[in-house]
């Protein structure tokens, strides 16, 4: 887009309360834009479109709600396809952590009963040891 398309609006000395209304009419004709040229990605009027300077011959000419339209399923598409992207990419990332965590759940299983092990067999050492040198 090269820049907006409302330019010689603000150069204008009029109240603000009035631009908004000025934005709604053709600068070049003054009536009512009711298309937009897709080509030029500007709104126009009935002039514009026959007359030029966006005849149909040379631009992309649509109703504005149309326009809106194709241009809300452009947008929303391609928000769509980004997202669907990214929750793939973060499905992914979580079943790899939940399978990281069941790793390190088994692990840590593993060393808690070694640990009750060698407690155990240290434990009994000792109280053998404690039992021997008491009777010797």
């Amino acid at each position: 887009m090269k820049g907006s398309k409302f330019n010689h609006i603000n150069k204008l000395r009029v109240p603000a309360a009035n631009v908004e209304h000025l934005k709604n009419f053709c600068y070049n004709h003054n009536l009512a834009l009711k298309f937009f040229c897709t080509s030029c990605e500007e709104p126009i009027c009935d002039k514009c479109q026959v007359l030029g300077p966006h005849n149909n011959k040379l631009h992309k000419i649509s109703t504005i709600p149309d326009s809106f339209q194709d241009k809300f399923n452009f947008i929303h598409n391609q928000v769509q396809n980004k997202l669907y992207g990214k929750c793939q990419i973060l499905m992914n990332n979580i079943e790899c952590i939940e399978h990281n965590i069941q790793d390190i759940k088994t692990e840590k299983s593993r060393l808690e009963s070694d640990l009750r092990i060698d407690y155990t067999t240290k434990f009994e050492n000792i109280r053998y040891t404690s039992l021997f040198n008491t009777y010797y």
